[in-house]
């Protein structure tokens, strides 16, 4: 029978976390079920609790490291105009810019960090830089948050949960260094969903995942 071929779908590879309520659900993406958060690499997506995916938007990103001589008392630096920060990371560049797909190849990672009154950020790192923290997470106690990994693709894939170095430098990561990005500012609640802002400046203490 002549006609054309059935539409393969491209090959992709979700990472993220989870809760335990997600092993009630592993016949999908992580990311599809309310209860895990992911990032998609076949579009670069955010998803959570939805089938269709939402642009990538880092709610907190790493405050721009700037060029030029300091000239503030604690040693900040001049010339910050609100582009491209320099430095290892490019956060600003990576939100704005094309969405952050992965796929063979690449090194994606997730992580979670402890923010204040029981909020959780969780954030994602991709070949060794900071993409930003993607999701605020609420809930009356903090939760148990899993590794997640969904595959659609003949790939061969390596995890690393600490044994030897992440690609990412986590202890150049700092609360204290996060900055809202306005306009994006959300917050995914768990449980309180008549919560709708939370401080973010608090205690370092952050887990990757």
């Amino acid at each position: 029978m002549c006609g054309p071929s059935p539409r393969r779908r491209p090959p992709c590879v979700s990472v993220g976390v989870a809760t335990w309520l997600t092993l009630r659900d592993l016949h999908r993406h992580v990311g599809l079920s309310s209860s895990s958060w992911a990032l998609h690499g076949d579009n670069g997506q955010l998803y959570h609790g939805c089938r269709e995916g939402s642009s990538f938007k880092a709610l907190l990103s790493r405050a721009p490291v700037c060029e030029g001589p300091g000239s503030g008392s604690d040693g900040s630096t001049a010339n910050c105009n609100g582009s491209e920060p320099v430095g290892p990371d490019d956060t600003a560049a990576a939100s704005t810019r094309k969405p952050p797909t992965f796929g063979a190849g690449d090194v994606l990672g997730c992580g979670s960090l402890a923010l204040t009154d029981g909020c959780i950020g969780i954030f994602f790192t991709l070949n060794g830089h900071f993409l930003g923290v993607c999701y605020l997470v609420r809930a009356r106690a903090e939760p148990q948050l899993w590794p997640c990994v969904s595959v659609h693709a003949h790939w061969d894939l390596d995890f690393n949960f600490g044994a030897s170095r992440f690609m990412f430098d986590l202890d150049s990561l700092h609360v204290s260094q996060l900055v809202p990005r306005p306009f994006m500012f959300t917050l995914n609640d768990v449980q309180d969903a008549d919560e709708s802002r939370e401080k973010v400046v608090g205690r370092q203490n952050y887990q990757h995942r």
